[in-house]
Parts: structure tokens; C-alpha cells; sequence
């Protein structure tokens, strides 16, 4: 029976495999992928591409200092066929600036 738990558990944790681009169609490098849920961090590859083990409704997070954080619920189909991540460019609005000839 002890060996039974162990089974389930082993086989219902799986690869969620995708491509991270910007919105312009470019590769994300370096992006960081972390499983909220589960707390597995990785980084996506230099094409973008990224692997983490997850489950089913686990919470993937995606962030960068360069581009807007994005969280998605993982489901059985993404558990089954690659995805692809879009990310947008994070604005860094500054405050406005007075110069005065002194």
C-alpha cells in the first residue's frame, strides 16, 4: 500500500514545456518561470524556451524587471502540448523633473 502513494505522486507531477516572446514575436532569454505552488523556480533558455515540473492547477509565474509579470493556472491541456508566453514590455514612468538655472 505504501508503495500505491507513492506511485500517484510520482506520476502526477509532469513537464510543462513552452516559449516565452515578447509581443513583437522575439525569444525571451532569462525570463524566470517559478511554479508558485509547487516552489520550483528555473530560467527560460536562450530561445525563450523553458521547462518546469508542475500539476494540475499549480500557478506558474513569469517575470522579469523588463517586461510585465504574468501568472497563469496550469491545466491538462497545457500539460500536453507546449505553450507560448507572451510578455509585455514594463513601462518605468518617472516622475516629472523641474531644472532651474541657478
Amino acid at each position: 500500500m505504501k508503495y500505491l502513494v507513492l506511485l500517484v505522486c510520482v506520476f502526477s507531477f509532469q513537464q510543462v514545456v513552452g516559449s516565452i516572446k515578447d509581443t513583437l514575436g522575439n525569444p525571451l532569454p532569462d525570463i524566470k518561470v517559478e511554479n508558485i505552488t509547487q516552489h520550483y523556480v528555473m530560467f527560460s533558455e536562450a530561445k525563450g524556451v523553458f521547462y518546469i515540473t508542475a500539476r494540475k492547477y499549480d500557478t506558474l509565474q513569469f517575470s522579469s524587471i523588463f517586461f510585465e509579470e504574468k501568472k497563469i493556472v496550469v491545466t491538462r491541456k497545457m500539460l500536453k502540448q507546449p505553450l507560448t508566453i507572451i510578455l509585455k514590455d514594463k513601462l518605468n514612468e518617472l516622475e516629472a523633473v523641474e531644472v532651474t538655472d541657478s
